[in-house]
């Protein structure tokens, strides 16, 4: 849907319908609001908080094309983590049935210190498998770069990795 799926309204009632014809259905969310009828019906929640580094300060936004606004820079910081919304996904992806990962987005290695404490370290029923490393990039030099620590750390902690298939592929052209 582009932006954050659960805000859309009868999102919850589409997913009961799909679930009811038997397919599988996957919700990626950056696990700011919960939906419980979401949780209920969704096959996988997977969650991708926003870390500190995806901040759109001024500096990150050079050569983007993104104009910087300092609003965005303060909502961004305030709402991009809600580790009880998390914890809920989790608690309620186990109670249905349902399957959940945390999908984290990397820029650098002190994302990795980021996610042990300041989410994992705060949240329960989660096992290493239910983590994912991502690396963030636009060209495939950057992933490359991003990718050889990230994959380190990854198995390091028994946690999952995975590219960014879709830049490799077409580089950062939009709508592919």
């Amino acid at each position: 849907s582009g932006g954050e799926p659960t805000m859309q309204k009868g999102l919850a009632e589409l997913l009961e319908k799909l679930r009811a014809l038997g397919l599988h259905t996957t919700i990626e969310t950056n696990a700011t609001i919960f939906n419980d009828d979401v949780a209920k019906n969704t096959s996988l929640v997977s969650m991708s908080p926003k870390l500190e580094s995806s901040t759109p300060y001024r500096q990150n936004l050079k050569n983007t094309g993104i104009e910087y606004l300092e609003h965005w820079e303060r909502k961004h910081a305030t709402k991009r983590r809600n580790v009880q919304v998390i914890q809920q996904y989790i608690h309620e992806s186990r109670n249905y049935g349902n399957d959940f990962q945390l999908k984290f987005v990397v820029q650098n290695p002190a994302d990795i210190q980021e996610i042990e404490n300041d989410f994992l370290n705060q949240l329960t029923g989660w096992v290493p498998d239910d983590i994912v490393l991502m690396p963030e990039g636009t060209s495939s030099d950057m992933l490359a770069d991003r990718s050889y620590w990230a994959i380190e750390a990854a198995i390091e902690r028994g946690w999952r990795f995975t590219p960014r298939l879709h830049i490799e592929l077409f580089g950062k052209a939009r709508a592919v």
